[in-house]
Order: C-alpha cells, then sequence, then structure tokens
C-alpha cells in the first residue's frame, strides 16, 4: 500500500497556512493512504513537487500530479 503524509503529496509534508503551527503538527502526522495503489507491488517511487512517478511490477510507470 502506498500512503501519503499531510496533504496528500509524497515527498514532502503538507501544512495548512490557516491552522496554528501547533495544529500543522498533528496534519503532518497523519497518514493518508493512496487507494489505487492497493494490491499492487511497488518497485520504486520517484518524488518531488506536485506530482510523482509510481513504477509497479507489472512494469508500468504511473505519472500523477497532486493539487492543494
Amino acid at each position: 500500500d502506498l500512503y501519503s503524509f499531510g496533504n496528500n503529496e509524497t515527498g514532502q509534508l503538507g501544512r495548512d497556512v490557516h491552522l496554528e503551527p501547533k495544529e500543522n503538527v498533528s496534519i503532518w502526522l497523519q497518514l493518508s493512504q493512496i487507494s489505487c495503489f492497493n494490491g499492487q507491488h511497488i518497485l520504486n517511487i520517484w518524488a518531488g513537487g506536485h506530482g510523482f512517478f509510481v513504477l509497479t511490477q507489472n512494469s508500468t510507470i504511473h505519472l500523477f500530479f497532486l493539487w492543494c
């Protein structure tokens, strides 16, 4: 299974500028499951910015863009 932190961006922490810093900490530590990868064997992940590539066992590379 593939998980992301905070604002559903893989490879970086998310924060909400409208919250106090102590409230943001609890959001950073919450895991969010990325359901489209359930049951797939993930070989590698390349992540950064607002998107990421995922290589699965069936040799398919998936490109995802994430918006906040």
